[in-house]
């Protein structure tokens, strides 16, 4: 794999090759917007889906304990603890 590949496409985005992370997340994101949720709210959730996607084939467990984190600062936020 070139250098170019792993920042344009690294296969650990690129799920089942044809609906890839960034792509899942343009849509989750259009939701986001469409519920005027706060944007800080957006990256957290957006963020914690990168980590699920690509913990896998990346980092395993270490992807999926910053994803619970990024899940944590939404709730603490939702909770009103911001």
């Amino acid at each position: 794999m070139t250098d170019d590949t792993q920042v344009t496409a690294p296969p650990h985005y690129a799920g089942d090759g044809t609906i890839e992370c960034r792509r899942a997340q343009l849509s989750m994101a259009a939701g986001y917007d469409r519920a005027a949720c706060p944007s800080c709210v957006a990256h957290w959730a957006l963020t914690a889906v990168k980590y699920l996607w690509r913990a896998p084939l990346k980092n395993g467990l270490q992807d999926y304990r910053k994803a619970r984190e990024y899940l944590d600062y939404i709730i603490d936020y939702m909770e009103g603890e911001h």
